[in-house]
C-alpha cells in the first residue's frame, strides 16, 4: 500500500509551483492557463478555480478543488490505478 502526504502551501508557494507548469494567477486569485489564456474552470462546481480553494496533486500538477470529495476521488482513483 502506497501512503500519501499532503502538503500545506501557502498562496506565494501555489503561486510559484502554478508558474512552473505555465499556469498564472490573476488579480482575483483565479488560476489561469497561461497556454490557452483560461481560467481553469472546477469539474465539480463549473466555477473558475481559485489560489484559495486549489488543491495541486502529483502527476503532471493536476489543478483541482480542494474540497473533500474531490480529493477522495482522486485518492481513491489512485489507488485503483496502484492495484
Amino acid at each position: 500500500m502506497k501512503d500519501f502526504q499532503f502538503q500545506e502551501l501557502t498562496d506565494e508557494e501555489k503561486k510559484i509551483l502554478l508558474s512552473a507548469f505555465n499556469y498564472n494567477v490573476d488579480e482575483d486569485g483565479n488560476i489561469i492557463d497561461s497556454t490557452l489564456n483560461e481560467k481553469v474552470i472546477s469539474k465539480t462546481s463549473k466555477n473558475p478555480i481559485n489560489i484559495k480553494n486549489v488543491a495541486l496533486l502529483g502527476g503532471s500538477l493536476i489543478v483541482t478543488d480542494s474540497d473533500p470529495l474531490t480529493l477522495s476521488r482522486y485518492l481513491r482513483e489512485r489507488i485503483e490505478d496502484d492495484s
